[in-house]
């Protein structure tokens, strides 16, 4: 399919947060919409780090867990739920939307040309989101890396495609998954930071990406674009696609998610 693959900085607009809905359920946890765009700015899954304790305020300590080198996963073993080797970083997926659309994550199997990537599709509707993701067990060191890389082919809709990094610091304290350290929440004070991968008309996909770190911002309360970027504690990699005017169907293709190399 004709793409082209760019980078585009979203920037925060608390006008445009305050005029789209709430999303209610992203990977378990309540979202707010997106700067500029009526999707989350969250999401979850779950996926423990070490607990801070109990109490209202609690707050889950990332344990800065270095990753063991630069693969996350290349679907190879993926379940569709969990993820990763003894030899790599595990962890699990999620998916989330808002109430009237759809969306599924699986492992694409078969003899086809996507045999053993990840598969995502959803049944969008005007004006809504839907979303991906994979969740870190631990709460990952990953500062000696500038960013990460992953090779997407399908059809995104057409949506807008956002990239998203959570972090310890930006994730709002989940006691049940014992993780997080944002006092706020999704809807309130809590964000991942974020870019947009532009998609046209001009490359055909597949087609590798890769994201640097320093190109994501919006992030509350840690904006890396203007704190600097933490990559000590990060807590997973999501992907979410927001609609237009018109139901959007996408059916997208993922492989080969790693840190990129120095």
């Amino acid at each position: 399919m004709p793409m082209n693959a760019a980078l585009k900085i979203v920037s925060f607009n608390p006008v445009a947060l305050a005029a789209v809905l709430a999303c209610t359920a992203c990977g378990g946890d309540d979202s707010p919409p997106s700067e500029d765009t009526g999707g989350t700015s969250g999401g979850g899954g779950t996926g423990g780090t070490d607990t801070g304790g109990g109490g209202s305020g609690a707050v889950a300590l990332c344990e800065h867990y270095p990753s063991p080198d630069e693969r996350i996963t290349d679907f190879s073993g993926y379940t569709g739920a969990e993820w990763g080797t003894s030899e790599t970083l595990t962890g699990g997926s999620f998916d989330y939307t808002q109430p009237d659309s759809t969306t599924t994550i699986t492992l694409a199997g078969g003899d086809g040309d996507y045999d053993g990537w990840a598969h995502v599709t959803a049944t969008i509707q005007p004006n809504e989101y839907a979303g991906f993701g994979f969740w870190f067990g631990p709460c990952v060191d990953a500062s000696a890396y500038p960013g990460v890389t992953f090779v997407l082919d399908g059809t995104n809709g057409p949506t807008e495609v956002l990239i998203q990094v959570q972090s310890s610091r930006n994730y709002p304290y989940d006691r049940d998954a014992n993780k997080g350290e944002c006092s706020g929440t999704w809807s309130d004070g809590c964000a991942s930071n974020e870019a947009e991968l532009v998609l046209d008309e001009d490359t055909v996909l597949p087609l590798p990406f890769d994201v640097a770190f320093a190109d994501l911002s919006g992030g509350q309360p840690i904006d890396w674009s203007v704190e600097g970027v933490d990559a000590t504690e990060l807590l997973g990699v999501q992907w979410q696609f927001n609609c237009g005017d018109e139901v959007c169907d996408v059916d997208m293709y993922l492989d080969d998610l790693n840190f990129i190399l120095p």
